[in-house]
């Protein structure tokens, strides 16, 4: 394998956060559903709330395709600190978080 080489892999978690909501690639054209809605967690924490009318709209666009695509571990955190203990508890990640602060 050398870089640039294609490479199929199996996933155990695909993470999708609200940074989304500013690509223009993705909000003009969602996949229809994704390959495996259990694997799929969507996190709200880098636009929460969210600082102009346009990314609230493209979050609330999100927010719909959520609940067509049928996925359950949708998280909106309320501070930026808190997604590495979200990570943690729900088993999104593997690395560890102290959570105790």
């Amino acid at each position: 394998m050398i870089p640039g080489d294609i490479v199929e892999v199996r996933v155990d978690k695909v993470i999708m956060l609200d940074m989304v909501s500013v690509h223009p690639e993705f909000m003009n054209n969602p996949p229809n559903r994704p390959f495996d809605v259990s694997k799929v967690a969507v996190i709200f924490d880098h636009y929460v709330p969210p600082p102009t009318i346009e990314i609230a709209t493209n979050v609330e666009k999100i927010r719909k395709l959520v609940k067509t695509w049928g996925v359950k571990q949708f998280f909106r955190l309320w501070k930026r600190r808190d997604l590495p203990c979200l990570c943690s508890r729900k088993r999104l990640a593997t690395t560890r978080a102290n959570c105790d602060q």
